[in-house]
């Protein structure tokens, strides 16, 4: 249980051109999993049993992990230890009998999404007869069809764009480049929005792409308020709608589409596949139960 085994193992990875980024997820959840390991005397694969892994995740659950955290071990563990057998480095899998992700009380669930239809009406209902306007529709229209998180969103600037390609480049959490398709709704809300974006600066042009009314960089608190204020405007309902909503829901009506999962993933920028497939759990039962069904091929090395 070295270090050269873990070499391997991402190389295997790489074979299978899995992205870096997971990649190194891999690695940093395997690492310090070996390390116990060794430290309880396990010095080879074939001495790994799955009491030991189990231990090592109640070890986890003891130093009051993230839950998020800990599903990341098991399946990293899961996809190794698949890998461990299938290269007869064990005779039988340490992990087989590990749940995918362990069961979740309700409330750890992401928050119900909009319905299609309620997302075009919060759309449709934007004026367009104003800067401001054009600039809240091109915002959420980003939001939405991008699936971003708000900081992403308002951290655009003008050269991440590339409206003939259909793209932007976006900085996502850790500091994660990414680029996300833009589909043709949000590059026309764009192209409108940026036909007036000038009208409301009032100094320097700095870049970014969208301007609050002062004419500087759009502030996370503004857009906050406007879309509590416009959907409850429009929807006529006390739920709170917040932003992250908007990417919540863009995922789930992606699942729902019948959208390759892992398309799903790196279109949200998670580097673990287990946090995109939270989502799953808040589709039919007989859509879930086809996306299951095709998870151990998603999951496995």
């Amino acid at each position: 249980m070295d270090d050269a085994l873990l070499a391997a193992f991402c190389n295997h990875l790489r074979v299978r051109r899995l992205a870096e980024t997971s990649i190194r997820l891999r690695q940093e959840r395997l690492g310090p999993a070996l390390r116990w390991f060794r430290a309880q005397g396990i010095l080879t694969p074939a001495a790994l049993t799955p009491a030991d892994v189990d231990r090592f995740l109640e070890h986890l659950l003891a130093t009051n992990r993230a839950r998020s955290t800990i599903i990341s071990y098991r399946t990293s563990l899961r996809v190794f230890c698949r890998w461990l057998a299938a290269t007869g480095r064990v005779l039988t899998n340490p992990a087989d009998d590990l749940d995918t992700v362990p069961q979740a009380e309700a409330e750890e669930l992401p928050p119900d999404p909009l319905s299609v239809a309620e997302m075009g009406a919060l759309l449709a209902a934007i004026p367009a007869d104003s800067v401001a306007g054009l600039r809240n529709r091109a915002h959420t229209e980003l939001l939405y069809g991008c699936g971003l998180r708000l900081a992403e969103s308002l951290g655009i600037d003008l050269a991440d764009l590339d409206l003939d390609a259909q793209a932007v480049r976006v900085d996502g959490k850790g500091g994660k480049l990414r680029t996300v398709p833009l589909l043709p709704g949000v590059v026309a809300a764009l192209r409108d929005y940026l036909a007036v974006r000038r009208t409301l600066l009032s100094g320097p042009d700095l870049g970014a792409l969208l301007l609050g009314q002062d004419g500087e960089r759009l502030r996370a608190t503004a857009y906050r308020q406007w879309l509590k204020y416009h959907a409850r405007k429009v929807l006529g309902t006390e739920r709170q709608i917040f932003p992250h909503l908007l990417r919540h829901s863009c995922a789930v009506h992606l699942l729902l589409g019948g959208a390759d999962i892992r398309h799903v993933q790196e279109l949200l920028g998670h580097a673990d596949l287990d946090t995109t497939r939270i989502y799953l759990r808040l589709l039919p039962e007989e859509l879930r139960a086809d996306y299951e069904a095709a998870m151990p091929e998603l999951l496995g090395a």
